[in-house]
């Protein structure tokens, strides 16, 4: 299959990225920018772009990783596999604790079409 790329960014002051339009694919790489404010990576879904859900695996445990910045995160192919067809929103730090990053931190994902 195509792998297409997508850009994305966590402007200045904020922790969530814009939607990042995986609807023609399923994400399997994200590369983070060197520079980057500590904190874990989680994600949100939606079906149409508008209304976001926060990501959550099969035992209702927030799926959160942690990152090195300048690194490439490989998705877990369990994650996304039912996500054909979303949006998807990067953030910084968890729901229940975001981490706002201090300047614009832009990156790239990975999209098998």
């Amino acid at each position: 299959m195509p792998r297409v790329f997508v850009s994305g960014t966590i402007l200045a002051g904020q922790s969530l990225s814009a939607p990042l339009d995986c609807r023609s694919g399923v994400p399997l790489l994200l590369f983070l920018p060197v520079q980057w404010t500590a904190s874990r990576l989680s994600y949100q879904l939606s079906p149409d772009g508008v209304t976001f859900w926060d990501l959550y695996d099969r035992s209702a445990r927030e799926i959160a990783v942690n990152i090195r910045p300048g690194t490439v995160v490989q998705f877990n192919p369990e994650w996304f596999a039912n996500a054909l067809g979303c949006w998807v929103k990067i953030r910084s730090g968890s729901s229940d604790g975001p981490i706002v990053q201090t300047v614009n931190r832009d990156f790239k994902m990975l999209i098998e079409t």
